[in-house]
């Protein structure tokens, strides 16, 4: 089975050029470029700092991972694609559809606000890495792995958080809505339960993004807070439904298995419910917060929930400012033989 969105709709959201008024002075920011640990690798050395590894002010509030966002090479070895065609396989002979949902980084979608005036912005082709990442797409598709990429445009400030890696509440609801156009061409969708849901906004809120604890810690400077949207989704109740929603209703037939994107415990931005409501139907969370892209993985493979309940599609959120290739794809070796009974 292969389901291919357009490769020209599937990278249109990076043909957005946003045009932005003029760029807003936060002394904040402006205290950024007088604070050098910034740019030494050294002062991110310890565990909780690594990730973060480096940061740069840009323009309108934006601030910047000069590693995870600055990515130019999105390329998957020959032997993770043959890994993933196998996962993809077993998978299939149970009956399983296996789709990897795989985001854009923010540096491909946000070239707009990189600063005009740093060394390490010019260093970073923008270009090149959308090229790259298109390229990439192309290949999974070719190999036949159900890849899905964002499907129409949304521009950079509406999808991703400024002082944080994750999507806003808006991206969350907008990749939700290409993940479920996918997942309901598939042939078992038909024999899914459906089930209505519905999603109500609770108001904004203020938070601080992790860049800015990461800074504070760094340089004592205090970022400006973000604002983002609440909201929830609940199954939409009729008459006297309620027994029938928490009565032996059957085990979701898809499950979601992702990062903090997916589910963060902080901060989050509802992308499993909005997935719930696109589909319509109910959608079992294997998500783990803060696990990175393998310990959910392998940890719903190998449960007693998968074993004894298996869903008839599988949904593996990945970010795409992580790495699946070469010595970052190891832990794919484990899931053939442990979670899936295969050698």
């Amino acid at each position: 089975m292969k389901h291919l969105l357009m490769l020209s709709c599937a990278v249109c959201v990076f043909n957005i050029q946003p045009a932005h008024a003029e760029t807003a002075i936060d002394p904040a920011l402006q205290k950024m470029a007088a604070c050098k640990k910034l740019q030494d690798p050294e002062a991110y050395k310890s565990s909780k700092l690594e990730t973060f590894k480096m940061m740069l002010a840009g323009k309108d509030g934006w601030i910047f991972r000069t590693g995870p966002d600055f990515k130019m090479d999105f390329s998957f070895d020959a032997s993770s694609i043959a890994k993933l065609q196998k996962i993809q396989k077993l998978l299939a002979d149970k009956g399983i559809s296996f789709y990897i949902a795989y985001l854009p980084n923010r540096g491909i979608m946000a070239p707009a606000y990189l600063p005009d005036n740093s060394d390490i912005a010019k260093a970073y082709d923008a270009k090149q890495a959308k090229t790259s990442y298109k390229n990439t797409v192309k290949t999974l598709q070719d190999a036949d792995l159900n890849i899905i990429t964002l499907d129409h445009d949304v521009p950079a400030e509406k999808f991703f958080r400024k002082t944080d890696q994750h999507w806003s509440t808006n991206g969350a609801r907008e990749f939700a809505k290409t993940v479920a156009a996918v997942l309901k061409k598939d042939k078992s969708y038909d024999d899914i339960q459906k089930m209505e849901f519905e999603t109500t906004s609770k108001g904004p809120y203020s938070f601080n993004g992790r860049f800015g604890e990461s800074i504070q810690k760094l340089c004592g400077i205090t970022l400006a807070q973000e604002q983002d949207e609440e909201t929830v989704t609940a199954p939409k109740v009729k008459g006297g439904a309620e027994a029938g929603l928490f009565g032996d209703a059957p085990k979701p037939s898809i499950t979601l298995i992702g990062t903090s994107f997916s589910r963060s415990a902080q901060l989050d931005t509802n992308f499993l419910g909005f997935l719930k409501e696109y589909t319509q139907a109910d959608i079992y969370d294997a998500t783990i917060s803060g696990g990175g892209i393998d310990d959910p993985l392998i940890a719903y493979l190998s449960s007693a929930d998968f074993k004894t309940s298996p869903p008839k599609m599988i949904v593996w959120e990945i970010p795409g400012h992580y790495v699946l290739a070469r010595k970052d794809a190891l832990f794919l070796d484990e899931i053939v033989p442990s979670a899936l009974g295969e050698c």
